[in-house]
């Protein structure tokens, strides 16, 4: 079982292009900028868009398996109450036979004194 204090390393960091500084770009700057600018817009576009896409494919399905844990957990939850509730029941049919066991043993005791008080010469 995944430890559920980890954080998930799915994601995919896309990376803006970094903003020009005041001034002349250096050689590397210079060139990214300029590979990005030889690079057709609706190229770029379509492949954002299909990233984009496959991110909310993959929510999607996070998402759904997020309900079925949480649909799970539910079922836990609703099997622990409805045990928890036979061990209350269970419970008070215990209290009732203690209940019982203490009413006789306390007529015993009575009846205990009583026949001690009538053998013992006063």
């Amino acid at each position: 079982m995944p430890d559920p204090t980890a954080a998930p390393r799915s994601a995919e960091i896309i990376a803006f292009r970094p903003l020009v500084p005041a001034g002349k770009p250096d050689a590397a700057e210079a060139i990214a900028l300029a590979e990005a600018s030889a690079e057709d817009p609706q190229l770029r576009l379509q492949r954002a868009m299909v990233a984009l896409d496959d991110a909310l494919a993959r929510q999607k399905i996070a998402v759904a398996e997020w309900r079925n844990s949480m649909s799970q957990l539910g079922s836990r939850v609703d099997g622990l109450g409805g045990a928890l509730h036979g061990l209350q029941s269970s419970l008070g049919g215990l209290q009732t036979q203690v209940t019982q066991l203490h009413s006789s043993a306390v007529g015993l005791e009575a009846q205990a004194d009583r026949l001690l008080a009538a053998t013992t010469p006063a």
